[in-house]
């Protein structure tokens, strides 16, 4: 068909898809909508133009009983964590530390809270993931602010993972060392 032939509807959704395509560089991508009642998650392989996985709180029918929307989540993997509305940036902090969250769907705000710029200060000094991640992103820290001591907090509450999160810090901090003093 050629494009002249579409609608302007049609149009939009084949730029929309183009786009995505070139964004995902050949990797599936999730897709989440939230209605105020209902959540419905995909997973797309736009390289195959298929539906790999999807979920939606209304499977089930209507009798579905308390935690469904969990139970869909789960199916793609994800879990559903509430954010209070009005959290400010250290409450948010604490809610997201608490989670172990990796990827999160939100409102860009509600009434006088600016979600997008509280995101942007909650992650501007976090170095979360693997230990190459980690080590990346406080050198880029140290470059980017010029510090010579970092003070490293964590609020995971399981002991052992705790633990070994202070120990991928220290494997960082030990790799940055001897590369600082080959310098």
């Amino acid at each position: 068909m050629a494009v002249s032939n579409l609608t302007p509807t049609e149009r939009r959704a084949r730029r929309t898809r183009t786009r995505l395509k070139a964004l995902a560089g050949g990797r599936p991508r999730l897709s989440v909508f939230r209605s105020a009642k209902n959540i419905y998650a995909q997973i797309i392989d736009d390289t195959g133009g298929v539906t790999l996985a999807h979920a939606s709180s209304l499977e089930g029918g209507k009798d579905r009983g308390k935690g469904a929307d969990k139970d869909a989540a789960a199916k793609v993997g994800a879990i559903l964590v509430n954010i209070n509305p009005a959290y400010q940036r250290e409450e948010l902090r604490h809610a997201l530390a608490q989670s172990g969250c990796r990827a999160l769907v939100s409102a860009t705000g509600f009434k006088s809270s600016d979600y997008a710029a509280m995101l942007d200060d909650v992650l501007a000094c976090a170095a979360i993931g693997s230990p190459d991640t980690v080590r990346d992103r406080l050198a880029g820290l140290i470059a980017e602010t010029g510090a010579d001591e970092l003070i490293l907090t964590s609020q995971i509450h399981d002991h052992r993972a705790r633990v070994r999160s202070f120990e991928i810090a220290a494997d960082v901090r030990s790799a940055l060392a001897a590369k600082i003093s080959t310098i």
